[in-house]
């Protein structure tokens, strides 16, 4: 389980390759990995050079930025064009689909070798900086967005965030069946917990929630499952009763082994695949409403929204020791999820815009 980023993107690449061939671009920040045969057409692999992760490191690079009032990652990402180019040569496409706005500026590149660009935010930028690079992405979201034939986004909330009429692709996982519950008592969270957005949730959590609902459950375990989780070692080194992991095969059955599922996300924009794992798990969930912001779901029904310290304990208790609540939020849930965020269904739904 690597975080939502990537399953979008397979998502859409799934979707492209049962109509295309694909040929791929891949920026890595690892050694070039083998791509299993007849996959793909033809496949770039630009290996992005050493960042430090140091904090003399980040606090150099961002000055840089911040002077030339570029945001981080577009420019982690910039400076390959002669590369690409190269590859390019010779070849044109009937569509280009660029993955997150970081890749944007590639644009004019790409202009001369595709009929159609279609740009697929998986994020709004401008939503999750910080005011120091916030201006400098809203310049850059007005100047790039209007050059792309089609701009995908995850939910309405986030086509309201843009300068251009979009088209809304949620967010959606493979179409899989519930898998054999086998509970323990514990919550989780499922996450890339470097994602600042997750970073701020767990300290929210694990300072305003979780000391009462340890005190009021003693044997309760909290489960942080995914990448990075040492991102988060400042809030939850110490508790026996605070586990975490590395990334897994199969997020959704791990998630299964939990009581409830908590998305305690107070920043950002998007929508949160790691919901859409609980509820394809048949796991409870409590978020914030901007946890579950773009899902249109009820609270109550699919999920509960809790915005509160108070409100996210009570949530919790309610699914530990209520049998009928904790199962009409797991069949809500699940029928939310089959509903509106399974490839079938969001397949159909880019079937009918015809923008790929």
């Amino acid at each position: 389980m690597y975080g939502g980023g990537p399953l979008r993107t397979v998502s859409l690449i799934e979707y492209l390759r049962q109509r295309y061939i694909v040929d791929l671009i891949v920026f890595r920040n690892d050694y070039p990995a083998p791509i299993p045969p007849q996959t793909f057409g033809d496949v770039l692999q630009i290996r992005l050079p050493f960042h430090s992760r140091e904090l003399s490191a980040r606090i150099w690079r961002n000055t840089g930025r911040l002077l030339r009032q570029v945001p981080p990652l577009v420019d982690r990402f910039a400076g390959f064009e002669s590369q690409i180019q190269e590859w390019l040569q010779g070849k044109y496409y009937d569509v280009a689909l660029l993955e997150h706005f970081w890749v944007a500026p590639y644009v004019h590149l790409l202009r001369h070798h595709a009929r159609r660009l279609v740009l697929d935010l998986h994020n709004v930028e401008s939503e999750l900086m910080g005011q120091l690079f916030q201006s400098a992405a809203r310049r850059m979201e007005t100047k790039l967005l209007p050059l792309f034939d089609t701009v995908l986004v995850t939910s309405s909330e986030d086509a309201a965030r843009i300068p251009v009429k979009s088209v809304i692709y949620p967010n959606c996982i493979p179409d899989t069946p519930m898998p054999v519950r086998q509970e323990q008592f514990a919550i989780g969270m499922s996450a890339n917990f470097e994602f600042f957005p997750n970073l701020l949730g767990v300290r929210w959590f694990a300072r305003r929630v979780w000391p009462t609902l340890r005190q009021g459950f003693p044997g309760l375990e909290w489960r942080l499952i995914g990448k990075n989780p040492e991102a988060v070692s400042r809030w939850t080194s110490g508790d026996p009763q605070i586990v975490t992991s590395g990334p897994i095969p199969d997020a959704i059955a791990e998630i299964a082994r939990c009581r409830a599922a908590v998305v305690p996300i107070r920043y950002g924009s998007g929508t949160r695949l790691k919901i859409l794992e609980a509820w394809a798990a048949g796991t409870p969930v409590i978020s914030t409403s901007k946890g579950c912001e773009g899902l249109n779901a009820e609270t109550g029904e699919a999920l509960v929204v809790a915005d509160t310290p108070s409100a996210f304990t009570d949530g919790i208790s309610q699914v530990l020791t209520d049998t009928s609540i904790a199962e009409r939020l797991r069949s809500g849930g699940r029928a939310r999820l089959c509903q509106d965020f399974v490839w079938s269904q969001a397949a159909r739904r880019l079937d009918d815009s015809r923008v790929l």
